[in-house]
């Protein structure tokens, strides 16, 4: 045990009635209120009548969401109904030393424990992510009394915490998690087939429809959009724009977000001789990138692995003809020819064969836009947060147990 601390005695409250959520996430699922999904939960369960209190471990001079830079021990911010606590610790990111880092970000929260829960006794401690968020939702069920520990693992979090060198710290963790949540049924058979022994269930993600932009098409401009790493595969689809304007098409290719594979992007967009066909936008807000979806004819993330990615939902619920990669996350929603297409990994030719053959379709595209737009609308934070407590309420929330 790293510290010591006063037990937090936990509330014990009947299925069904009013809780107390404490949820637990790591400062990059917490960069953007409109694009975090993990905000936008928190926000649908407190208005299905839950307290919320949101716990984000910040490294200190972090720039935030309003522009502003973490030094405070604690910063409390309130937003949408919802309490949102950053931690600062010292980073040593820069130093390579992961687990050290991890541990600092851990050992800064359970230090402010004693402020954030001074009113607040949880029911539930809610924690994204396998590693960091479930390792700090972890000490803090040990401090509490009687509350539930419910883990979401959302993609990349859970395959490193299934590789070898992780596998043994996760399985410490999962003696202590109660429940774990799954984004797709891929993610929960990659869980299950570690071996892992904890209660798994699929929840999927929602998007937030309301902050969606209607507005003009432009004809033959395709967007995607996520970090610029090697998993997403920006290359692939430049290589499927390459093949485009060599079948004489014109179009336009907005790369949106950015990273450590930006500057290799850009010399293969000038080594394939398409770099004036080729925009890069840089990390822009959620407003400006659904605003670019509306005006996109075509979203291609052919990105692998892949948990489900909201970046799908809401293009295809921005009317983009919507392109992902077969046996991933996306397949569970994307029903190729119908609401979207699938292709196989690094196929660019496959890539470019959809592209053409909907440009010169009118009808084709039309009809999939409406099934794209009608299939995304199932998938509501509303619904993930209804999903989110009907799972917590299966729990007796008194021992964490069925």
């Amino acid at each position: 045990m790293f510290w010591k601390a006063r037990v937090f005695t936990g509330c014990n409250k009947k299925a069904g009635e009013s809780m107390n959520i404490l949820i637990a996430a790591p400062f990059g699922m917490y960069r953007d209120y409109t694009a975090s999904f993990v905000h936008r939960q928190a926000v649908e369960i407190r208005k299905l009548g839950n307290s919320v209190r949101v716990i984000v471990p910040a490294a200190v001079m972090k720039k935030g969401n309003e522009g502003t830079r973490f030094y405070r021990k604690v910063t409390k911010v309130c937003k949408e109904g919802a309490e949102i606590y950053y931690i600062s610790y010292i980073s040593t990111a820069f130093l390579n030393m992961q687990a050290f880092n991890e541990n600092n970000a851990v050992r800064a929260v359970i230090n402010s424990l004693e402020y954030i829960l001074k009113d607040f006794s949880p029911d539930v401690i809610h924690a994204h992510g396998m590693l960091l968020g479930a390792c700090i939702g972890s000490e803090i069920k040990k401090r509490c009394k009687f509350p539930l520990l419910i883990v979401t693992t959302h993609g990349s979090d859970t395959l490193e915490a299934v590789s070898p060198k992780r596998l043994r710290q996760t399985e410490k963790l999962c003696r202590n998690i109660d429940g774990l949540i799954c984004v797709s049924e891929k993610l929960k058979k990659i869980i299950t087939a570690a071996g892992l022994q904890c209660r798994i269930v699929k929840i999927c993600n929602g998007f937030a429809a309301e902050n969606l932009i209607d507005a003009e098409k432009s004809k033959g401009a395709i967007i995607q959009a996520g970090h610029l790493i090697k998993s997403k595969h920006f290359d692939t689809t430049l290589r499927s724009i390459r093949t485009l304007r060599d079948d004489g098409l014109d179009v336009c290719f907005y790369i949106v977000g950015d990273g450590r594979e930006k500057r290799h992007l850009i010399n293969l967009a000038k080594a394939l001789d398409i770099r004036d066909s080729v925009i890069f936008k840089g990390a822009v807000s959620n407003q400006e990138l659904l605003r670019l979806m509306a005006e996109s004819e075509f979203f291609i993330l052919p990105s692998y692995p892949e948990g489900f990615g909201i970046v799908y939902l809401e293009a295809m619920a921005s009317g983009c003809v919507t392109i992902g990669t077969k046996k991933e996350g996306i397949s569970e929603l994307i029903e190729h020819g119908v609401n979207g297409f699938l292709v196989d990994r690094d196929d660019d030719t496959a890539i470019a064969q959809i592209v053409k053959k909907v440009i010169s379709d009118d009808g084709m595209e039309q009809r999939i836009c409406e099934n794209a737009k009608s299939s995304a609308r199932r998938f509501s934070w509303k619904r993930n947060a209804l999903e989110c407590l009907e799972y917590y309420q299966s729990f007796d929330l008194k021992r964490g147990n069925l």
